[in-house]
């Protein structure tokens, strides 16, 4: 069960991140 958290977790905070990535790319 932990791994499976970590790993939503991490998917979660990736999609946050290339969510950020994109929002200030096209902000520029």
């Amino acid at each position: 069960m932990g791994t499976d958290e970590v790993q939503l977790d991490r998917d979660s905070l990736l999609e946050q991140a290339l969510d950020a990535l994109f929002e200030k790319r096209f902000a520029i």
